[in-house]
Parts: C-alpha cells; sequence; structure tokens
C-alpha cells in the first residue's frame, strides 16, 4: 500500500508546503515527513532512511531551502531520532508525533519516547539545559574578571564561548547539536530558524553587527593559533552587551518552550476526537487515522453500495509501543463512522463492524451509524438536526460529495422530556428487578436490568446528541455512551471474565420465550444488579449536570 502526502489545508502555505514534501519524497529515500508552524515560518522535519546516500550538511544548504524561504527544513538520520526519542529530546516530542505526520513510507518506524511520564523528560530537559546555563554564566563571570585584570584578549574569548554555549543552548532544544564549525555567523545563521526573535537583537545583513561576529571569531583564532589581534574596547563591550542580550533571549525561548513542552507531554498520541466537540467544530484529521479509514472504506463499499462515509470520531484503541531497541508507536484505532448506504441489507452495520473486526482482528474496530437518503423525510428533526453536524463537521473517508440537509434546530424541549421519561422507566425496571428474588426468576431479572440499561442508555444518548439509535444492542450503546464522556462506565466490559456478565446483560424479552428457565444463576443476576444500578447512578449524575447546565443558560426553562 503507498501512502499519500496528507497536509491539513489549515496551512496558509499549503500548496507550496505540498509542492515541497513532494519534490523531496520523488528524490530522497524518506520514511517520514513531518509539517509544524513557527512563529514566521513553517518548519518541515524530514526523516531520512537508513539507506539514503544524501550527506545531511548538504541537504540543509541544498537549492529547495533558497526556493522555499518561508520554510525551514531539517533533515535526520532515523537512528539520531531513536535515539533522541530515548533521550526525550524535546524538539522530536512537540513536532514529530503523530499530529504533525503527513507523509510516512509503509512499515517505517515512527517513534515515541520509552516513558511517558511527564516529570520524566520535563526533568532531563531540566537538567541538560540547567548545565548549557551553568556554563554560559561561567563564562560571562571569566569575561567580568578578565575586564578586571584588563586581560582584554581573553575577554574576548570568554565572550566567544559563552555564544557558542548559547547557540548549543538553542540548538539542542530544537533538535540536534550544533553545526557550522566554530564559525559564529555560520551557527547564528543555523539557530535563527527557530529563533527569529534574535533578528531583533542583531542585524546579521548589517556589515557592522555582523563584524562583531567576526571580532569574537578572531579572538579565537588568536588564542589557538597565536594570530596577531588588536582588541578595541568599544567593540568588545558592544559585543558583551549583544551576548547578554543573546543569553536573556535564549533563557526565554527556554522558559516558553518548557511551558509547551509539559502541556504537549499530557496530551501526547491522545487527541480530543471523541466527544461533544464534533457538534461544534471540525474533526482534526490524523495521518495514520486517515491512511487505515481508506482501508476500511474498502472494505464497506465492497459489501454495500455507499454514497458517502463520513468519520465523525476516532479514539487510540489497543495502541502498542513496542519496547525494543525499535520503540516506535503503532496505532490502533476505534473510529465512529456514518455511512450513508444507496441499498437496504438486513442489519448492514452489525456486519460492517464485523468486517472490519475479520479484517484487523483487534487491533482496528468501529462503530456504524447508517442513513439511507430515502429514509431522511421519515426521521425526525433531531436526527436530521445530529446528522448535518456530523457531515459538517466530520471528514469525509474516500470521496468529496456535499451531502447537507435543510438546516434544522435540535429540540431541546423533546430531548429533555425523553431523557426524563426513559430514566423513570429504568426506574420502574430497577424496581421490579430488585423485587425477582427466587431463583426461577434470574432470567427475567435479568431481562429487566437489560431493559433498564437499554432506556436509561437511549435517553441519555438523546439529551446530548439529540440522536435516537435504532440499533440497541447493549455494545453498540455503550459505544456511544463512550463517544459522549470519553470515560467508562461500571458496566464496561475490559476483562475477559467480565464476558459471562455481558451475556447476563444481553438478555431481552424474546429469551423468555424460548431460554430454560432455570439455567441461569440468580447469584449472578445479583451481582449484575450491583453493576447496573452503579451505572445508571453515573448515568444520571451525568445527565444531572447537562439539565443544570442548560437551565443556568436559560436554553430551558
Amino acid at each position: 500500500m503507498k501512502y499519500e502526502i496528507k497536509i491539513p489545508k489549515a496551512f496558509p502555505n499549503h500548496e507550496e508546503l505540498t509542492e515541497a514534501v513532494n519534490h523531496l519524497v520523488s528524490f530522497l529515500h524518506i520514511d517520514a515527513v513531518y509539517v509544524s508552524p513557527l512563529e514566521h515560518k513553517t518548519l518541515v522535519s524530514v526523516i531520512m532512511s537508513d539507506n539514503n546516500a544524501q550527506d545531511d550538511d548538504a541537504l540543509h544548504d541544498s537549492k529547495l531551502a533558497d526556493d522555499h524561504p518561508d520554510i525551514v527544513f531539517k533533515y535526520f538520520s532515523g537512528h539520531w531520532v531513536e535515539h533522541a526519542y530515548k533521550k526525550g529530546f524535546p524538539y522530536f516530542i512537540m513536532h514529530c508525533n503523530a499530529e504533525n505526520l503527513v507523509y510516512c513510507l509503509p512499515e517505517a518506524k515512527v517513534f515515541y519516547p520509552v516513558k511517558l511520564k511527564t516529570k520524566y523528560h520535563t526533568y532531563r530537559l531540566r537538567k541538560r539545559t540547567g548545565e548549557m546555563i551553568y556554563a554560559i554564566d561561567a563564562y560571562l563571570r571569566l569575561y567580568s574578571d578578565y575586564m578586571q585584570n584588563e586581560s582584554y584578549l581573553e575577554a574576548v574569548y570568554a565572550l566567544h564561548q559563552g555564544l557558542r554555549f548559547i547557540y548549543m543552548m538553542i540548538s539542542e532544544l530544537h533538535g540536534e547539536g550544533l553545526k557550522g564549525g566554530q564559525d559564529l555567523f555560520g551557527q547564528y545563521r543555523w539557530v535563527a530558524d527557530f529563533a527569529p526573535s534574535l533578528d531583533d537583537i542583531i542585524n546579521p545583513n548589517a556589515d557592522e553587527e555582523k563584524s562583531l561576529f567576526e571580532f569574537l571569531n578572531a579572538s579565537r583564532n588568536a588564542i589557538m593559533y597565536k594570530t596577531e589581534f588588536e582588541v578595541d574596547i568599544d567593540t568588545l563591550k558592544e559585543a558583551n552587551k549583544k551576548v547578554r542580550q543573546f543569553y536573556g533571549e535564549a533563557r526565554s525561548l527556554y522558559n516558553k518552550l518548557y511551558v509547551d513542552y509539559k502541556a504537549k507531554l499530557k496530551t501526547l498520541h491522545q487527541p480530543a476526537t471523541v466527544g461533544l466537540g464534533i457538534l461544534e467544530q471540525k474533526l482534526p484529521e490524523d495521518y495514520f487515522a486517515s491512511q487505515v479509514l481508506q482501508q476500511i472504506n474498502g472494505i464497506i463499499k465492497d459489501y454495500i453500495k455507499t454514497r458517502a462515509v463520513f468519520c465523525f470520531g476516532y479514539k487510540l484503541f489497543n495502541t502498542e509501543i513496542k519496547k525494543t531497541k525499535s520503540n516506535y508507536f503503532n496505532p490502533g484505532y476505534h473510529f465512529y463512522l456514518l455511512v450513508y448506504t444507496l441499498e437496504p441489507k438486513d442489519n448492514p452495520a452489525a456486519m460492517i463492524e464485523a468486517k472490519v473486526r475479520d479484517a484487523f482482528g483487534k487491533k482496528h474496530k468501529v462503530t456504524v451509524l447508517l442513513h439511507r437518503k430515502q429514509s431522511m423525510p421519515k426521521k425526525r428533526d433531531n436526527d436530521r438536526w445530529f446528522f448535518n453536524k456530523l457531515t459538517a463537521n466530520g471528514f469525509q473517508v474516500g470521496s468529496d460529495l456535499n451531502i447537507t440537509d435543510q438546516p434544522f434546530e435540535k429540540d431541546l424541549e423533546y430531548s429533555v422530556n425523553y431523557w426524563r421519561n426513559r430514566a423513570l422507566l429504568a426506574e420502574s425496571h430497577f424496581n421490579t428487578a430488585k423485587s425477582l428474588t427466587n431463583p426461577d426468576d434470574a432470567l427475567l431479572k435479568n431481562t429487566m436490568l437489560h431493559q433498564a440499561i437499554v432506556n436509561s442508555c437511549l435517553g441519555f444518548i438523546e439529551l446530548f446528541l439529540g440522536y435516537r439509535p435504532n440499533r440497541v444492542n447493549i455494545g453498540h450503546l455503550f459505544a456511544l455512551l463512550q463517544f459522549i464522556t470519553d470515560k467508562d462506565f461500571s458496566l464496561y466490559f475490559r476483562r475477559e471474565d467480565d464476558n459471562s456478565m455481558y451475556l447476563l446483560l444481553s438478555a431481552n424479552p424474546d429469551m423468555i420465550r424460548y431460554k430454560v428457565v432455570n439455567q441461569y444463576a440468580i447469584e449472578d443476576s445479583n451481582e449484575l444488579e450491583l453493576r447496573c444500578t452503579d451505572c445508571f447512578w453515573e448515568i444520571k449524575q451525568l445527565a444531572f449536570a447537562k439539565l443544570d447546565a442548560l437551565y443556568k443558560s436559560h436554553l430551558i426553562l
């Protein structure tokens, strides 16, 4: 399978970025490309394949950079990125993550830090930066001592070394060690891409200010090679002023990066891509998720004729971090899909979910909502409002059709009343279940608990989404509850030994007609009742909070 280049259209220079990345992929052996915004430019991080023949330094000076002055290209070998992720270098966690991935060679490794603890990584950042700051402070103190002793050549060299450590500090914060040899002007050009604010301190294009770099470079030659060097005191004082300004800016950059880095670690590979946000804003796309969705779209189309498929949410599912020599991220996803079909079939949503499960095993799963254009006039206004939100804010998979319905408003009063009625009905079922205590009552008790949970789920989903599912399968309903709340409930059957409880809760009224009554144990039913009661309490607390918010905002009376 060939992975495509997917650069978010939100980038203002989307077309230029697409052209540049296409050019890179066409003539280099590349494992992955990441794109992220900087303050004034766009950063493109290129991870080279191990068999790439190009020299990294030559790539940095390539014509591509000249053709695209508003794009910063950084090239890294796969071995270096693997090492950097193990060490927790902030650059790669900030910029080379799933959120910024725009191209990946199939089967290539996308690296992931071995330890995901925020304290661990922030400690390493503070420790390494602290070592740099200690060295810079030492050289600036040496400068002051040499000036008092009128050792001016040594004072200039102390500034030279202090500035090199300032460069090194900025450079390591942004991906790799210092490049450009000992030439301070060449090193300045290297770090200025990440710290454009340095140009406010010194203008590298002005000969007078550029001469400060030459002045400091000359001090090194005088110390190392005993060359002639006459120190101009005024130039020395001006250089000292600029170096200290650079140092202050480097400290500011570190402080800002530290805050951003800490925030990024907390959300690393945990995108906010499920929940009620889909009703208000566009769903962000994820590169890996988009590639998997293309495969799932093919599975769906092989089974049923479709007009369009929309993804309205996804979350990580069975995600694997391979903790071997290659520490890389191997994501699994749970997708929420709205499928517009063109033909009727028996229980098609469940069949699609089963076919995806067969194709991917436990790697990926889907929750499917089905919709047919022919049934649109029969839908309630709330349902049509909900579908409009999903099509407007979700992203379409495999096609680009304009599927919009006439605008509808959500009937909040109806949704609130529906929730209240379902909750009352659920409580009635719970009361009936509680009264069933005889051994032969186990099946009937399970059926009452099933009805109670189904009604509470239906009311909850209507209250939050304005949608009434036409599938009352327990697994489907809880998948929608998890989509709304992004949390597990007491009845979330995660463990293997929960299978027996799930089967008990699957009891429905039809089973009473043909199941053997005494094959169920009342003790198991009593345990199920406790868990169902806890789950109902959790659902009611969330619903009451929602109602309270509606009252306070005067959306309902």
